[in-house]
């Protein structure tokens, strides 16, 4: 190691350490490295080391840096942590790694193979800590992993064990303890949202801003108020944590300050919870206000109003989606009967401020809207304690550009105190000249039905907190159950106003039930199928008959956008009331405990009107909606539930003889006892060798099979799934002695009984080999989307042809489909580009298409089709539109277009009001006027980078905040020299490595470049180098792209179509992408991933031909394949057998056959590699048993070359897992492969010791593509 590589100050921390450490002759002073006690690095293990398609060269690829560990790095946590390490021990450190990057607020468990708890959080027994060895101990995080994901377990007995996590994810992992050794692997996990959260926030003096140091708030829901401290600070602790995507209501008190109780509305929606700055970082509650008796007293004189102590307040800002406040915005208050409140008895009562710091903080009595500010205020007389009231807002500009905007909010008058409520304005489509005042409402219309689909006559229709008759706000439907309301006249916020929710209630007479509905009104006229239920929906209630509430839980689609707005089943909830007191009771029509399909349940039982607080109950489900009990009548609602992945996986399989057929279970194996690995307890097989037991989801497990007259089986392929909650495994396997002296005799040789056995199949993972034909497709086929389209959670498929012709085909959830009779309406004129999401949320997918100069979106509805398409034109995006993409640009949560024209400032921004209504927006910069691509990536700091593929300009990047000015210059994205940019096809953002940062990918004619991590920052930067660079085949042109995992292994993947086929490339972690293999050899010019047959693994679906076919997602047996097999000393053991589908043995054989099976005999007890050496790459490291059998599956790839080339570094990591200072002379061992390197300086000129960089503590080693190998760290003497 070069002195002077290392800075001086870690010199001497190391040097302190040691001498700490030979000072003291405990055994538990530090891991001894053979012996020696002042070695200044541990030997170091590093489990799951990946290789890919392509040599690992470092620096440039940060997967050739390996990290040894310091005794300096465990002395330093070991004694910050106060706990112990003795020598015979191992010590293991490690990273959580989730969707693209590090996961935190994740916790573990650590067992043996016996199922022992060996990792302990707290308590005199801890050992377990969320830190990483070589960085500075930080122990403010102790319930999970934080932002770096990692962390290390002391002083646990040598053997393999087993990481489970238990909290915060979906996964587990294996690592073994090494006496005397430290070492290092990776969990991966799939993420589990928090289901609570932490409040903190700041009680201030609304005038002074002075903090209010006896201030408490309470939030609806819990009993107990929480009290700031001497700061005006409050954190509302874990136990009182509240629940994620929920709605409540604060209120402010301050005993010593002459006030009256604040109250403000306060959300945990789950967006905010995921984008916290840190770990188990609180929620922050901003703008918690205190208004002092004198303030208001002053409001109060400056506006005329003689105060009086029962007088209700509401105090609020208009302002944009973006937070800012609204200009120009009128402000119609109006009770729940459509009474207009902004006078009393002739007297002005709404008032608005002009701002500035002066006198009653600039309230303007002559004003008649709100200023830049947007803030008003409302003085109401007396009022009911908790009603509604309803504010309307609304704006217009007559000035270029004409716009007009509308906003609807419910405040709750509390006689005596202040409620604050802001009205958030959204823009509402101009349609010819805009009047101010405006015309603000829009019509209405739809129909009535039972909750039986019935339509309902003569029922009586009220808009609450609206005048549509006079003072009545009722009006009575047709004889057809139809109903229709009238757009108002301008500066009318009644009957409707745009882009507002209302609640409706509906009535009939006796044999109905009142019934109450949230309405959303949208931004133009459209149809809205209301409810009212019979008397039949009070049986849900037996014996009281006493109904309340009729919800729906729907998904938000985190993890898939598709489910988002679609029914959830296996939701729990409760109702609570204002104190936190449980109350009513929950029925699951269908179901007992929990939500069925339908997503539906019922409250039954609550003791009065007044609100209450619907809460998801299930475990780690979270959700929470703040509703109104009618005293006459039921409401209806849908809530919107983060629905954690499936926990655990109810795991059904059979015990089946290794020697056999493996169809039809044709040898099963009987009365069995089964052991999983890492977990407590056995599971007994039947007589027929079946067996169920539950495991945690998105696992990977070791099942023992003990029998009686069979050799022990160690089954090393079994997997669970994480989207399904039941699954069928490929058989275990067993195997009697008899008939392994029977084979070990065809083979000519003798099974020794102290050595094991190893069998298993050779399979490729992601897609089967062949297709299966699904339905014929037009000849003009275009596109394909697969979605959900009807009413059940089966994915469907639409299939598009060129002209705007759909076929729709519904899914039956088992791999097959079913042509509908189509109804949806035709386009007509050719498409170029098509996209699917959810524009509404309500669970049916929606297109949205380029075709000509227009954009046409076409809105799913209840027949399993889309509504007449609505045409964006030429005209509003102001240039021809070339290419879309979709993100939330403006963070209001729903799906934005982003579109590409061919003007010199090309961008639109199609924002999503959240019912398939668009505002549109230019965006500044420009990438050129040839758009062929465009994708928005999701920045830091809430930063959007756009990243346009320009057919003459090439690739460039613009950053944007949240509005649609540039953050920062235009920076162009380097290609390499062969990449003309007339080439240029697309352009993708995915995770392509393990940073947690999303990454560009550009796909060329040529091949494609990723750019990995973050974009600079620095506003001086004017172009982005790429990457990594790989190549297609020649002349392959990509015409449909998709980025994915489909081999499971943590890295996605890459499909490409095209008009001379359908490739797969694997994906190696680092940004490239190696060819893997043909799919389709006929044009795919569309492609689409969905789970078809619903088994946990996903399904391809792409043209074949004149066919739609299925490619199921599958481990695909391999033949022509040869393998060996390596002790732990990696040296070639064992007598290998190759078998064929009957499972025997095939005299003469040297690779596999067409099953992929083979069978070692007489392998050496302990670590063993199990790898391809002729016709692909691949390996597999398990543990031989003594007069056992251990079976896997070995997941190998068919690429050329099978090896690659890792030129690497040995660094010991100081600030961050990637950065360190470089070691030389270290051995670098893949255990079991009988190979080794040393890490060395290597000079430029030895005389003077000048040295690149990328050459200090370097080593080369030839390792197996697309393999996972251990590589031990061993430092040698100097």
């Amino acid at each position: 190691m070069k002195k002077t590589s290392i800075p001086m100050i870690g010199v001497l921390a190391i040097l302190l350490f040691l001498a700490s450490c030979t000072a003291d002759p405990r055994d538990d002073c530090c891991i001894a490295i053979d012996g020696r006690r002042d070695a200044p690095f541990t030997t170091t293990y590093l489990f799951q080391y990946k290789t890919g398609t392509f040599d690992i060269v470092s620096p440039g690829n940060l997967q050739g840096l390996l990290k040894i560990i310091t005794e300096a790095d465990i002395l330093t946590l070991k004694n910050a942590a106060s706990t112990s390490q003795l020598k015979k021990n191992g010590l293991i450190s490690g990273l959580v790694q989730g969707l693209g990057g590090p996961a935190r607020e994740v916790n573990l468990q650590v067992t043996d193979r016996a199922g022992n708890i060996l990792s302990f959080t707290s308590g005199a027994k801890r050992n377990f800590f969320f830190n990483s060895l070589g960085r500075v101990p930080d122990f403010l995080v102790n319930r999970g992993t934080g932002d770096e994901g990692t962390f290390t377990l002391f002083n646990v007995p040598t053997g393999e064990l087993f990481f489970q996590i238990t909290a915060g994810g979906r996964g587990n992992g294996r690592i073994t303890s090494i006496d005397s050794a430290v070492s290092i692997g990776q969990i991966d996990t799939l993420p589990v949202y928090p289901d609570f959260v932490e409040v903190l926030g700041v009680i201030s003096n609304s005038s002074s801003a002075d903090l209010i140091t006896d201030g408490s708030t309470t939030f609806f829901g819990n009993a107990n108020p929480v009290v700031a401290n001497i700061e005006g600070l409050f954190i509302l602790p874990p136990e009182e944590a509240i629940p994620t995507q929920g709605e409540f209501l604060l209120r402010l008190k301050a005993p010593k300050t002459a006030s009256r109780e604040t109250t403000l509305r306060f959300d945990t929606e789950i967006n905010k919870v995921i984008g916290r700055a840190q770990a188990f970082d609180p929620l922050t509650a901003n703008r918690l206000s205190i208004y002092s008796d004198e303030r208001i007293q002053e409001l109060a004189t400056k506006a005329g109003i003689p105060l009086t102590a029962s007088m209700a307040i509401i105090i609020g800002r208009a302002r944009g989606v973006d937070g800012t406040g609204k200009n120009g915005v009128t402000v119609v208050p109006l009770d729940q009967a459509g009474n207009d409140l902004s006078f009393n008895n002739g007297s002005q009562r709404i008032f608005y401020f002009s701002g500035g710091a002066g006198e009653s903080g600039g309230l303007t009595p002559s004003l008649t809207r709100t200023t830049s500010t947007g803030r008003f205020i409302l003085f109401i007389d007396s009022c009911e304690n908790a009603s509604a009231i309803s504010l309307h807002g609304f704006s217009t500009t007559v000035t270029d550009p004409v716009a007009r905007d509308t906003g609807r909010a419910i405040a709750l008058c509390q006689p005596g105190g202040i409620f604050e409520q802001d009205i958030v304005q959204i823009n509402f489509p101009k349609e010819g000249a805009v009047s101010d005042p405006p015309i603000a409402t829009i019509p209405m219309n739809g129909s009535v039905k039972t909750q039986t689909g019935d339509k309902v006559n003569n029922a009586e229709i009220q808009i609450l907190g609206s005048s549509v008759l006079g003072s009545s706000a009722s009006t009575l439907t047709d004889v057809n159950g139809g109903y229709r309301f009238d757009e108002g006249m301008p500066g009318e916020v009644s009957p409707l106003l745009a882009n507002s929710i209302y609640t409706f209630r509906t009535a009939l007479d006796e044999n109905y039930i009142p019934t109450y509905q949230s309405v959303f009104s949208g931004a133009r006229e459209g149809a809205r199928e209301l409810r009212l239920f019979t008397t039949a929906m009070r049986d849900h209630c037996l014996p009281s008959v006493n109904i309340n509430f009729v919800g729906t839980a729907v998904g938000l689609g985190l993890l898939d956008p598709a489910r988002g707005g679609l029914s959830v089943a296996g939701i729990s909830f409760k109702v609570v009331q204002e104190n936190g007191t449980e109350v009513g009771r929950v029925v699951y029509p269908g179901a007992t405990s929990e939500t069925s399909q339908t997503g539906e349940f019922i409250v039954c039982d609550l003791p009065g009107p007044g609100f209450y607080q619907v809460r998801a109950s299930s475990r780690e489900d979270s959700g929470a909606l703040l509703l109104r009990n009618y005293a006459d009548g039921v409401s209806l609602f849908d809530i919107s539930v983060n629905k954690a992945l499936p926990r655990e996986v109810l795991v059904s399989g059979f015990v089946e003889h290794l020697l056999g057929p493996e169809l039809n279970l044709a040898t099963p194996v009987g009365d069995g006892v089964i052991r999983v690995h890492g977990l407590l307890g056995e599971t007994n097989a039947d007589a027929s060798g079946g067996f169920s037991l539950s495991l945690a989801s998105n696992g990977r497990y070791i099942m023992q099979v003990d029998k009686t007259g069979q050799l022990p089986s160690y089954n090393y392929h079994v997997e669970t799934p994480v989207l399904i909650e039941k699954t069928t495994i490929t058989p275990l396997k067993s195997v009697s002695r008899e008939a392994v002296n029977q084979i070990a005799t065809q083979m000519s040789v003798t099974q020794i009984a102290e050595q094991g056995l190893v069998a298993g199949k050779v399979v490729t993972r992601g897609l089967a080999k062949t297709g299966i034909s699904l339905v014929q497709l037009s000849p003009d086929f275009f596109a394909m989307s697969s979605g959900f389209y009807d009413d059940d959670s089966h994915v469907d498929i639409i299939s598009i042809s060129s002209t705007g012709e759909f076929s729709v085909f519904l899914g039956d959830g088992l791999g097959g489909v079913q042509e509908k009779m189509s109804t949806c309406p035709s386009l007509g004129l050719p498409l170029q580009q098509v996209l699917q999401t959810d524009f509404d949320l309500n669970g049916r997918a929606d297109l949205v298409a380029i075709s000509g100069n227009s954009i046409f979106l076409f809105i799913g509805n209840d027949a399993g089709c889309f509504d007449a398409p609505e045409e964006i034109t030429e005209t509003l995006l102001q240039g021809k539109p070339k290419a879309l993409s979709l993100a939330d640009l403006d963070s209001n949560g729903f799906l934005d277009i982003l579109v590409a024209t061919d003007n010199f400032e090309p961008l639109i921004r199609l924002s999503n009001r959240g019912d398939a209504t668009f505002e549109e927006t230019k965006m500044e910069g420009s990438c050129g006027t040839n758009p062929v691509s465009v994708v928005a990536r999701q920045g830091g700091s809430g930063l959007i980078d756009v990243i346009v593929a320009d057919s003459v300009a090439g690739v460039c990047e613009i950053t944007y905040d949240n509005t649609a000015e540039a953050a920062q210059p235009t920076k162009i994205m380097e290609l390499p020299e062969a990449f003309d940019v007339s080439g240029l096809k697309t352009v993708r953002s995915a995770f392509l490595d393990s940073d947690g940062f999303p990454d560009v990918l550009v796909i060329h004619d040529q091949g494609g470049v990723a750019f990995l991590g973050e974009p600079p920052t620095d506003i001086t930067v004017a172009s982005i180098p790429f990457d990594v660079q790989f190549s297609f085949p020649d002349n392959f042109i990509t015409t449909s792209t998709i980025v994915l995992d489909l081999s499971r292994d943590n890295r996605n993947d890459l499909l490409l179509g095209g008009p001379s086929g359908l490739l797969f490339f694997l994906g190696n972690g680092d940004g490239s992408f190696g060819l893997s293999r043909t799919i389709l050899s006929t044009a795919s010019p569309a492609l689409s991933l969905a789970d078809l047959n619903e088994d946990g693994k996903i399904d391809l679906i792409a043209p074949e031909g004149t066919n739609l076919s299925l490619f199921l997602g599958e481990d695909t047996p391999q033949e022509n394949i040869k393998i060996e097999v390596r002790d732990a000393d990696g040296l070639v053991v064992g007598d290998i057998a190759y078998l064929d589908e009957a499972g025997q043995f095939v005299p003469d054989a040297q690779q596999t056959t067409a099953s992929g099976r083979f069978l070692t005999l007489n392998v050496p007890e302990g670590r063993t590699l199990v790898q391809v050496i002729e016709g692909g790459a691949g390996n597999n490291m398990i543990t031989t048993f003594v007069d056992s059998l251990s079976y896997l599956h070995l997941n190998m790839n068919r690429i050329d070359p099978a090896k690659i080339l890792l030129d690497g570094q040995v660094i010991n990591p100081t600030s961050g897992p990637n950065a360190g200072i470089a070691v030389e002379n270290i051995k670098i061992t893949p255990l079991s492969t009988g190979l080794e390197a040393l890490s060395l300086d290597v000079f430029d000129d030895p005389a003077t010791e000048d040295i690149d960089e990328g050459r200090q503590g370097a080593f080369k080693l030839e390792l197996g593509a697309t393999s996972e190998y251990i590589l031990k760290l061993d430092p040698q003497p100097f």
